[in-house]
This record gives C-alpha cells, structure tokens and sequence, in this order.
C-alpha cells in the first residue's frame, strides 16, 4: 500500500518550481506590458497632435505677410451668400436623408414592436399608426 502522505521527489519540487517560474515570468511580463502599452498610445496621440500643430505652423510661417490666391477666395467667399447657400442646402440634405431613414427604420421594426406589445397585452388596441410610424391620415 502506497502511503498517500509521502513527500514530492527532488524531481517534482524542481519541476513545480520551474514551472512557478515560468508563470511568474509571464506574469511579470503581461503586467510590463500593461503598464507600457497606455504610455506608448498616448505617446503617438500627442506626437500627432504636435505634428499636426507643426504643420500648420509651417503652412501658415510660409505664407505669411503674401497675398494669396487662397485669402482672395475666401474673402469673396465671405462676401458673398455663396457660403450661407452651401450650409444651408447641405443642412437641408442632411435632414431629407435622416427623415428617411427614420422612416426606414421605424418601417423595419414596427412588425417586432406590435408583436412584443400582443405578448405583453393582447387585448391592446393599435394606434393606427401608418407603416412608417406617421398619424393615421384618417385621424388628422
């Protein structure tokens, strides 16, 4: 009968040390690369931040004190209700496309919410609502 008690070998305690080593080791590694990989991320924000700043820098010192085609364009710009037409018609297309694909969207779901609302109540009248979430034309 083996005795249950007996102590590990030399071989087995060298093993469980090589073995807690090791996973000290990668442990130790795993935490450096916690520790680094924020200060690295952040490094390459801030670099790019200063090289944007940079650059500006640079394109504005260039042209300093010219007269550039580019102020004449702006200036006439300014000057004219070209700027206000532009930002007023995309504002005006901007809110069509997201009119829409409100309506898209609401038309796509509708079937999942009146099914989940029969499971809640089904004895729940509808609202009449049009397939697009818009007030019965009946009602108005």
């Amino acid at each position: 009968m083996a005795n249950q008690d007996q102590t590990p070998s030399r071989d087995e305690l060298v093993q469980q040390l090589a073995d807690v080593r090791a996973e000290l080791k990668f442990a130790k590694h795993a935490k450096t690369a916690e520790v680094i990989t924020p200060i690295i991320l952040s490094g390459i924000r801030w670099s790019a931040i200063v090289l944007c700043a940079l650059f500006g820098y640079l394109s504005v010192a260039t042209l300093a004190g010219k007269e550039t085609n580019a102020v004449i364009d702006i200036k006439m710009l300014l000057d004219s209700n070209v700027l206000g037409i532009i930002f007023g018609g995309g504002g005006i297309v901007y809110g069509v496309v997201q009119w829409r694909l409100k309506r898209r969207v609401i038309a796509r779901l509708q079937p999942r919410i009146q099914a989940f609302e029969q499971q809640i109540d089904p004895s729940r009248s509808s609202s009449l609502l049009t397939e697009h979430g818009e007030t019965n034309p009946e009602d108005r």
